[in-house]
């Protein structure tokens, strides 16, 4: 009997989170900003995040290239972000996006003692945790501060060359400020979330180094850590007592449904194995509620549908030998799944003859 399969291939590093541990993250891309730098900048604080220790992970809302989102910019990174800020409610939703980085272009900020707009690469605004009289922490019932989750959310960072420099560290800086994390400036205390949310930097002129929080124009080495430091730099105090809190920020405002739109493209007719390899992919209509994909199929065409695997986004590799097959998709949370999909792709195996 001819042996017939479909089997899964992984196109990304992905794993599955409980979704009390972790922040769903959502890439904007403005007019003016470059989508394949927000991509690797996005993957740099992915890549830098837990070195917080805070227990709760990222988890991107769309994967590769950050979403395109279209407003009227002006380069000006405080009102670009607020009007970003007042227009991202539905998409914001949609994702179920605890955190939304807006990435653009070259961006100004008004100095406040010469009123002259200087190039920034980054801002975040988190008014609940940060700043002189701010009521910096006020958990509910449950020990979650969520005061912050409809005006500390967001950030806007530059991807121009201009800022090349920084495009590693940029990112989790910004995330730490979202945070309640705080720069070194020793002038700022009673600013950040608590007394010691500071970053640390030293030069002894022999030795001189800074940790992420640091105000870029401080000499030394760029480390990527947290400052931890008893007394007056202790940042990741900050990330851990307020990590849990972003995380829940925004729940799904819709609920789990089947896929639709399952496509597919054929990437080898007919490989050395004498198997023949597609990318299928589909869209959710509320990815906020889904926390992975089960892939069924039917093969040959017109057997039942039989389950095939499991993944945590929504693109897939398919290896299909021995006969072609029809392909759906469910999507799943952690108790239960979505009916198949009534969409299905047509896996074709292509390797002649077949019998």
């Amino acid at each position: 009997m001819k042996r017939l399969s479909l089997i899964l291939v992984a196109l990304f590093n992905c794993s599955v989170q409980a979704q009390d541990t972790e922040t769903t993250v959502l890439g904007l891309v403005l007019p003016e900003g470059d989508a394949q730098v927000a991509s690797n900048q996005l993957a740099s604080l992915i890549s830098y995040w837990p070195s917080s220790q805070t227990g709760v992970s990222i988890k991107m809302a769309t994967v590769g290239i950050p979403l395109q989102f279209v407003i009227p910019v002006t380069g000006d990174a405080q009102a670009d972000m607020d009007l970003a800020m007042a227009t991202v409610g539905p998409i914001r939703d949609q994702y179920g996006a605890d955190i939304v980085l807006f990435f653009g272009g070259f961006l100004t900020v008004e100095d406040p003692e010469t009123g002259e707009q200087i190039n920034v690469c980054g801002r975040a605004n988190q008014e609940n945790w940060l700043g002189f009289g701010a009521p910096k922490w006020d958990p509910n019932g449950a020990g979650l501060d969520l005061n912050g989750s409809e005006d500390g959310f967001v950030a806007i960072i530059s991807t121009d060359i201009a800022c090349g420099f920084s495009f590693t560290v940029t990112p989790i800086h910004e995330y730490g400020h979202l945070h309640g994390a705080g720069h070194f400036d020793p002038d700022a205390i009673g600013y950040y979330l608590n007394d010691d949310s500071r970053a640390y930097h030293v030069d002894t002129g022999f030795v001189a180094f800074k940790t992420i929080m640091a105000e870029g124009g401080l000499s030394g080495t760029q480390t990527f850590v947290f400052s931890t430091y008893t007394g007056f730099y202790n940042n990741m105090r900050a990330l851990v007592r307020t990590a849990q809190s972003v995380a829940n920020y925004r729940v799904p405002q819709c609920g789990l449904a089947a896929p639709i739109n399952v496509q597919g493209v054929l990437t080898n007719a007919c490989t050395e194995f004498q198997h023949s390899t597609h990318i299928v992919f589909w869209d959710d209509s509320c990815p906020a509620a889904t926390a992975y994909y089960q892939i069924w199929a039917s093969q040959p065409l017109g057997a039942p549908y039989t389950f095939k695997g499991s993944v945590p986004i929504d693109i897939v590799g398919v290896s299909v030998v021995g006969a072609s097959a029809w392909v759906k998709v469910k999507a799943c949370d952690f108790d239960t799944c979505s009916p198949l999909s009534s969409s299905k792709y047509l896996a074709a195996y292509l390797c002649f003859p077949q019998s």
